[in-house]
């Protein structure tokens, strides 16, 4: 069941116009809520203590990276191995991620309709996306496990109009070929962090076909 919950408090929209997101309860539950009217849902969940506490303290050279293309079911491997070309081995926290991320997978992949994702294990040192825009996919989701979260806000360049989407809450984003004649409302941005010292670490799932694969860019993931 959808319910609407108080996110914790961030960067607030007007009230006068509040942004078009839904907080549910589940990931399961992130797909059904974007009906028309809601252009973003976040999963209000919590990273268990002991894996957050693990990966703030990983060091930031040692974040592991990697953008392929592969089926949800090897999600979890994949994860496993981008850790360990960092010489990080398996963990109680690497299992955790990998379980996350393969759960994630399988729900961008259902939504829309594809038997593969493109994924992106990402670690950000900079303000990387730094306007708001709505990517060129049917859909995205985004989790940041370390590190500021996503910036939510509308294309009216008022700042005052911004939400940080909280550390460890998957968000999933309707794209710019989202079906359905209404353009998405919603943008997203990087939060700025260009020299604070942080770095964060962001998980990327989106839809993909075969023709969709950049060669170029996109690595086959191959366990």
């Amino acid at each position: 069941m959808l319910e609407t919950l108080s996110p914790p408090r961030t960067h607030r929209s007007d009230p006068a116009r509040p942004l078009p997101v839904l907080y549910v309860s589940g990931l399961q539950e992130m797909s059904a809520a974007l009906a028309p009217g809601t252009d973003a849902a976040i999963c209000n969940r919590a990273i268990p203590r002991t894996v957050q506490d693990w990966i703030d303290q990983l060091p930031a050279e040692n974040l592991p990276a990697g953008r392929v293309v592969l089926t949800p079911s090897k999600v979890s491997d994949c994860i496993a191995d981008l850790f360990a070309a960092q010489g990080i081995l398996s963990s109680p926290p690497v299992s955790w991620i990998q379980a996350d991320a393969e759960q994630m997978a399988y729900a961008v992949a259902d939504l829309v309709g594809t038997g593969l994702v493109r994924l992106r294990l990402e670690p950000v040192f900079d303000d990387a996306c730094s306007k708001l825009h709505i990517d060129n996919v049917v859909a995205r989701l985004i989790c940041t496990y370390r590190g500021p979260g996503t910036v939510l806000g509308l294309d009216s360049g008022h700042e005052a109009a911004l939400q940080t989407v909280p550390t460890g809450l998957p968000v999933l984003l309707k794209g710019k070929q989202w079906p359905g004649a209404q353009m998405p409302e919603l943008r997203h941005r990087s939060p700025a962090i260009l020299g604070s010292g942080q770095s964060r670490l962001m998980l990327v799932l989106e839809g993909c076909t075969e023709k969709d694969i950049f060669p170029a860019y996109d690595e086959i993931y191959q366990s």
